[in-house]
């Protein structure tokens, strides 16, 4: 397969969603990195990227497209002090600051939803995969 902008090899295939519409796109180095992507100089044809990152895994990858959504609730709940209602609320959240201002939280639920969420934060941060359901029994219920 071949770049859909020149004629040299395909080696990214970048498939991406906006509002239900998927996209199709199949790159070489060069235009991958014009397009913003972070290419590794070891990237092959193998390399996974969620969000412009690589990732060394599909376990990575899975994870990596979980963490965005993770970090935009706990961002907006720490915030507004309300979970995110809408798609708009969640993207919202996702640029915020980690560690940013919190809202008055008196919620109890809401206090123990806001521990999980940083305990999962945390966990695929440093881990680069999703929890087994054994971690997530023992890590993340109360």
């Amino acid at each position: 397969m071949t770049c859909d902008l020149c004629t040299e090899p395909a080696v990214i295939h970048l498939c991406e969603v906006h509002n239900g519409v998927g996209t199709d796109k199949h790159l070489c180095i060069k235009h991958g990195q014009q397009s913003g992507l972070h290419i590794p100089a070891t990237s092959g044809s193998a390399q996974l990227f969620v969000n412009g990152i690589a990732c060394a895994s599909p376990e990575e990858a899975a994870a990596r497209g979980v963490l965005d959504n993770l970090r935009g609730t706990r961002n907006f709940l720490r915030r507004y002090g309300r979970m995110p209602s809408t798609v708009n609320e969640l993207r919202e959240g996702m640029p915020l600051p980690n560690s940013g201002p919190c809202a008055q939280i008196d919620d109890a639920e809401l206090l123990r939803e806001l521990r999980r969420l940083d305990a999962m934060v945390q966990f695929i941060e440093v881990n680069h995969r999703l929890p087994t359901t054994k971690e997530s029994k023992t890590l993340f219920l109360e």
